[in-house]
């Protein structure tokens, strides 16, 4: 790529710590994050020495270094977002909850046990994914047979706030995949003609060196038959309580492992 076209590579904006918008990737962005996902998804990868699963790309689809260079910003951005809290910040979004829909039959025993109850459910979050499931309830996006006149479930603002975190892991995970690729030089067109030539030329020198015994499975050889083996069809023959057909069968199965 020419230092023209990496100076108006299109920039990885800034997440807003406040309301990440995780949807904001450029198009080359999302594509280099979709191919090594895919890549991973149907394990066409190496664990590398970081531990982390290393996928192989064409060289001309590895990122320059403008592009590493925005990327990388933003997977510093998503792991800073992956953090739980601040509690303030969650206290406030669950107090902004209770406020709106505080009513004058709510003594303060059972303020304290919602209170409590959106906490256990939803401390181990970011502050920006409870500020975020909430937002989305107050718009009617979340919640099944939704009413805004009353306080949201734990469990619902719960699962949007998981749903949320896992998108923005999900983004992070797919770009230290790209910026842990590693690129490949496809071969030429010459370069396979010659490939092939040379594998023609292999398999032609095999076929030529090898023996006739070599070339296929053939037809067992008998062996030559033996005194022992004739000494046998004589005990068999002259055995009339033996049965000629049990004999036969007996002699059948030495012939064959003989064969063998």
């Amino acid at each position: 790529m020419t230092s023209k076209a990496i100076a108006t590579v299109e920039p990885i904006p800034p997440l807003n710590p406040e309301a990440p918008d995780l949807v904001s990737l450029p198009s080359w962005a999302t594509t280099l994050n979709l191919t090594c996902m895919d890549l991973r998804k149907n394990d066409d990868y190496r664990i590398g020495a970081h531990g982390r699963k290393v996928v192989t790309v064409p060289a001309s689809s590895m990122p320059n270094p403008t592009q590493r260079a925005y990327i990388e910003r933003r997977v510093a951005e998503l792991e800073l977002l992956a953090q739980p809290g601040p509690v303030k910040e969650i206290d406030a979004t669950i107090g902004a909850v209770m406020l709106r829909y505080a009513t004058a039959r709510q003594d303060d025993d059972m303020m304290r046990a919602r209170v409590e109850g959106y906490r256990i459910v939803l401390r181990d979050f970011p502050a920006w994914c409870v500020r975020e499931a909430y937002a989305r309830w107050l718009k009617g996006e979340i919640g099944q047979q939704h009413d805004a006149s009353f306080p949201p479930p734990e469990r619902v603002l719960h699962e949007c706030a998981k749903g949320l975190l896992a998108a923005a892991m999900g983004q992070r995970i797919g770009l230290q995949m790209v910026l842990d690729a590693e690129g490949y030089q496809p071969p030429t067109e010459a370069e396979m003609a010659e490939r092939r030539k040379h594998l023609h030329l292999l398999t032609q020198n095999i076929a030529n060196a090898a023996s006739p015994e070599d070339r296929g499975p053939g037809k067992p050889k008998r062996q030559a038959e033996t005194s022992d083996d004739q000494a046998r069809k004589d005990r068999i023959l002259n055995n009339p309580s033996k049965g000629i057909l049990a004999g036969l069968r007996e002699m059948q199965e030495v012939e064959n492992a003989a064969a063998e």
